[in-house]
């Protein structure tokens, strides 16, 4: 997955799929909107993450959502 190289080795990316259950969990630990497995799909979620030394230490979750005009 492509992500964009920051410095002191932190990376953002969009998650990928088998990080979801890190993204809640960090979420949760953060304060914001909590967020379940079954949620994260209902809604159709998805998120940028920021990692460093490959843990997340930052998210921009959101809804994908099909904007008609």
């Amino acid at each position: 997955m492509d992500s964009l190289k920051l410095e002191n080795n932190i990376h953002i990316r969009r998650i990928a799929r088998g990080e979801i259950a890190s993204l809640l969990v960090f979420i949760k630990k953060m304060g914001f909107t909590e967020r379940s497995q079954d949620s994260w799909v209902g809604e159709n979620m998805d998120a940028v993450v920021a990692l460093k030394d490959d843990v997340i230490i930052g998210a921009i979750p959101f809804s994908k959502r099909d904007w008609k005009r």
